[in-house]
């Protein structure tokens, strides 16, 4: 099955989803021409990650970005619980679907292509972040959470998150 066939791709501003993939990741929706990604609708992640420890959660693992230029990444915070010692982001990455190797992950980790910082806050807040590294033909988004050494509570938050591409 072809990575960009339009029966597992939804058009820009399409339903709040991720699609499976023939390798059993997902791949978000979005047609590569840009306009809004729908990541994720509100929803609240509770990750707890052991002392000294960083929890990666992946969102979307592949994003059609074959037409952008470059884009914005869109976090609506609802509500955040992060306490001192704690670190919540969403990041943005580059990342490479191999049809010949699908169990394999080849992301782009030297520099992220956009990221925020998720605290403690009166909500709702909007949080953005243009894309600044290599975009290529498609990106991943992950929530990460790390615990200084002397952290030992839950953290949590809802968000909803949409990438928004721009073409040439």
């Amino acid at each position: 099955m072809n990575r960009y066939d339009p029966r597992q791709m939804a058009q820009p501003h399409g339903p709040a989803m991720s699609l499976p993939v023939p390798h059993g990741g997902l791949m978000a929706p979005g047609s590569g021409g840009g306009g809004i990604v729908r990541i994720i609708p509100k929803l609240t992640y509770a990750p707890f990650p052991a002392a000294s420890e960083t929890e990666e959660i992946v969102l979307a693992k592949y994003v059609d970005t074959t037409l952008w230029v470059t884009g914005v990444l869109v976090v609506r915070v609802h509500a955040a619980s992060v306490n001192a010692g704690q670190d919540l982001k969403v990041k943005v990455q580059a990342t490479s679907f191999a049809e010949e190797d699908p169990a394999s992950d080849f992301v782009y980790s030297s520099a992220h292509v956009a990221s925020v910082s998720i605290t403690t806050t009166t909500s709702p807040k909007l949080l953005l972040d243009t894309f600044t590294a290599y975009i290529g033909g498609q990106v991943r988004v992950i929530l990460e959470a790390t615990q200084d050494g002397d952290a030992n509570e839950g953290m949590s938050c809802t968000i909803g998150i949409d990438l928004v591409g721009r073409q040439a």
